[in-house]
């Protein structure tokens, strides 16, 4: 598949895989969603330091945060990065991530509502 998609393979290369998705159907018991107490919009704890990045042709010193010690609420405004185990968030400049109350990152356009922002990358909510 890969060498299909992408023109070359290396079959003695390790794989990682970091992501699955998976449709299935079955009776399962009801899940149960812990939510997070709410933290408030400033996120100034999970900020762990700053770093240069190059970004649309300029130089910014933006701060880096933790991503596990973001909370409830917490709102982060561009640019800037949020580091997680797995993955690196960039919060373009005129963007802002905030954290919903079970943890999930909700990422949009500053002053545009969350359901515009999704409908102009062309997801439907």
């Amino acid at each position: 598949m890969h060498d299909t998609l992408f023109g070359y393979r290396l079959p003695d290369f390790t794989q990682e895989l970091i992501s699955l998705r998976l449709t299935a159907l079955g009776a399962t018991e009801k899940p149960v969603f812990v939510e997070l107490p709410f933290m408030g919009e400033d996120a100034t704890p999970a900020v762990k330091g700053k770093r240069p990045i190059y970004y649309e042709g300029k130089w910014y010193e933006v701060p880096i945060y933790a991503g596990p010690r973001l909370g409830n609420g917490n709102r982060v405004a561009g640019p800037d990065i949020v580091e997680e185990p797995t993955t690196t968030i960039l919060v373009p400049g005129d963007w802002q991530l905030t954290c919903d109350r079970f943890g999930n990152y909700l990422v949009y356009r500053e002053g545009v509502s969350l359901k515009e922002s999704f409908r102009q990358i062309g997801v439907t909510l």
